[in-house]
């Protein structure tokens, strides 16, 4: 997966653009590709982007 998913949404009949980062908390990395020792973040992406703006501000870094 790239990181980006088009899923229908049943409660709207609409499709979501939805978009995946993998999050190393020990590290404090956010990676747009699978890394190892992390877990995947998902999330609708205008969400996703507030979501990964915010743990830049604490610290974590984009690989």
């Amino acid at each position: 997966m790239n990181g980006t998913e088009v899923r229908s949404c049943e409660t709207h009949g609409s499709q979501e653009r939805l978009k995946q980062a993998w999050i190393d908390r020990d590290e404090k990395l956010i990676s747009f590709h699978s890394i190892d020792s992390s877990q995947v973040m998902e999330a609708e992406e205008t969400t996703f982007w507030k979501k990964i703006v915010s743990l830049t501000y604490i610290g974590y870094r984009i690989q």
